[in-house]
């Protein structure tokens, strides 16, 4: 199976940028998650500073699907989220009270993963993977 990046990101980052992830967590806390990176599909929610794995997808909250070429084109600083929403890169549905929380989550996400020492290693690993295909929300 390959490689959950979001997982392995969110974990690479509370443990090595633990002031970001918290950032990230009080963010989303609240906002249940249904994230598709490429043609994986992720359920998350973040309470009392941690996420966790959800089993099925949750009750409303948050949906999120980009292919992994154009979450590697906003990490590398080639397109801000707002262009990579508009332009359909990165799709969002969510209500509009937690747009505000989706940015203030990634910009900490991106702080803290230009501070963690092993993230560019996880990038390079996500390049070698070679998958560039782009979902669309389901």
């Amino acid at each position: 199976m390959a490689e959950d990046w979001l997982v392995s990101s969110l974990v690479l980052l509370r443990q090595e940028s633990p002031w970001h992830y918290a950032g990230v967590a009080r963010a989303l806390e609240g906002w249940p998650l249904t994230v598709t990176l490429g043609q994986r599909l992720t359920w998350l929610d973040f309470t009392d500073g941690h996420h966790r794995l959800l089993a099925s997808p949750p009750d409303g909250g948050v949906r999120l699907a980009a292919g992994l070429a154009e979450i590697l084109a906003l990490v590398d600083g080639h397109r801000s989220l707002a262009a990579a929403i508009r332009a359909g890169g990165v799709q969002v549905q969510a209500p509009l009270a937690a747009l505000d929380a989706l940015h203030s989550a990634w910009e900490h996400y991106l702080h803290g993963a230009v501070r963690a020492p092993s993230f560019p290693r996880l990038l390079s690993r996500m390049r070698a993977s070679g998958r560039s295909d782009s979902p669309a929300l389901r």
